[in-house]
């Protein structure tokens, strides 16, 4: 096996485990955090700058924007904050919505959470785009925080995983179509109301 094999299988398996990672540092790149990939001149040029990133998160903002720093401690501890307190809140939804369903619709739980986070988000981004756009505070503690912590897309797929390996193809078709078209419709209508 050469170097650009296991450069390459390295490149997948950081792929794999930090999907939403690449997600988060996309965002930090598009709002300031971190620089654009725009030197790189290759894609897995990009890709190992992309990961080198997120794999060593705040020595890269010291190095590319030691100004920030300081700032970035301080949203990492909003997105906890509003994180934990959604987590919560996703537990004990959970928990109240499956107590009044059967067995065959567990998912209920995870679906009510994510739609009633959907229509949330929905409100809080109309909102805070309409009258707020600025502030990063609401943004990071409400919108990527709370939010982030009370939906949950890792449930849902594990939830329909089991739906497959149970053979429920009906429920799963179910769940799947109506957390997709519901969530949607969800985010646009709290954006509206918001509005």
């Amino acid at each position: 096996m050469s170097l650009a094999d296991i450069e390459i299988l390295f490149l997948e398996f950081s792929l794999y485990k930090t999907y939403m990672g690449i997600y988060s540092a996309i965002h930090l790149i598009s709002i300031g955090y971190l620089p654009d990939t725009g030197n790189c001149t290759s894609i897995a040029g990009q890709k190992r700058f992309l990961i080198g990133n997120i794999s060593v998160g705040t020595v890269i903002i010291n190095i590319f924007a030691p100004e920030r720093a300081n700032n970035m401690w301080k949203d990492i501890l909003y997105v906890g904050i509003g994180g934990g307190i959604g987590s919560i809140f996703r537990f004990l939804a959970s928990r109240f919505v499956i107590r009044y369903v059967s067995a065959e619709w567990l998912f209920a739980g995870t679906l009510a959470v994510n739609m009633t986070g959907c229509f949330l988000i929905g409100i809080l981004s109309g909102w805070m785009l309409a009258h707020q756009p600025e502030n990063q505070t609401f943004r990071l503690l409400f919108i990527i925080g709370f939010c982030g912590g009370y939906t949950t897309f890792s449930t849902f797929a594990f939830e329909n995983l089991r739906l497959i390996e149970m053979n429920q193809w009906g429920l799963f078709g179910l769940y799947t179509f109506t957390s997709v078209v519901l969530g949607l419709l969800a985010v646009w209508g709290g954006m509206k109301l918001a509005n």
